[in-house]
């Protein structure tokens, strides 16, 4: 989270199905695009659901203090949207609350 309010979340992107790590070296995807599912509150019924292309996510101070004031302490996850299936879920931390 930045001072002035914004939110900032990454993550490392993992390949599934590349499971040696090639010399320090990026690992193909081993999937027609890469895409991720950025959720607030519970995986299976989010209260919000956003998408990125990129293992980061951000939202700006506006967005972020109306989730907080209304979502406040929910759980921050994100999981890998596969070309057949989506991956488990990550935790990325919880949405504290506006104060």
């Amino acid at each position: 989270r930045f001072a002035e309010g914004a939110l900032s979340c990454g993550w490392t992107r993992r390949a599934r199905g590349g499971w040696t790590w090639r010399d320090d070296a990026e690992v193909p995807l081993v999937e027609q695009q890469e895409s991720y599912e950025i959720g607030i509150g519970p995986v299976d019924a989010p209260h919000r659901l956003y998408t990125s292309a990129q293992p980061e996510f951000d939202l700006d101070a506006t967005v972020t203090m109306d989730l907080q004031t209304r979502f406040g302490g929910a759980a921050v996850w994100v999981r890998q949207q596969g070309s057949f299936s989506k991956s488990a879920a990550l935790r990325l931390g919880t949405l504290p609350p506006f104060s």
